[in-house]
């Protein structure tokens, strides 16, 4: 398998597409518009994982807040390939070279697991920077504000640059 994230021009609508269903038929996963996600593609914001058949497996999206701060969006590994560590593969080439803060937030206990391998911690909004707590406010989904105020709640993790 190999991960990407740079991509010419032309196959960024099918990529785009194919993630976009992706994250539609993953009930855990908060829905994006499809032209962010290709805005996020030609940003080389989107790590992609490809089976032998060229098939997406997996994927995480991130997205800059400040010069310093990046919010991982989506984080999806098709369950044949769950607990292989493939998730963990993926976000280590999203996380590779960078020296930047990032703040991610989960209703998924299993990925916050693997987050604290990754030096993710346990957050609350008040450790958040103001310009990245208003970022990270506005930019919430109104489904998952629901979420979080009428059942599950989600778990902010943040990682701090060394």
């Amino acid at each position: 398998m190999h991960i990407r994230n740079q991509f010419k021009s032309k196959e960024i609508p099918k990529i785009a597409q194919q993630i976009y269903n992706l994250i539609q038929q993953e009930k855990g996963l908060t829905k994006h518009p499809l032209s962010s996600i290709k805005k996020l593609i030609k940003d080389g914001s989107v790590f992609v994982s490809f089976n032998h058949n060229s098939q997406i497996v997996g994927f995480v999206t991130r997205k800059k807040i400040t010069t310093n701060f990046f919010e991982i969006r989506s984080w999806y590994v098709a369950p044949k390939y769950r607990q292989t560590g493939l998730a963990g593969n993926i976000l280590r080439k999203a996380l590779k070279g960078n020296r930047f803060n990032y703040v991610a937030a989960t209703f998924q206990p299993s990925i916050v697991d693997i987050g604290k391998k990754f030096g993710f911690e346990h957050a609350t909004l008040s450790d958040l920077p103001p310009r990245v707590l208003i970022h990270f406010i506005l930019s919430r989904n109104l489904s998952s504000i629901f979420k979080h105020l009428t059942g599950k709640k989600s778990t902010l993790l943040i990682r701090k640059c060394a």
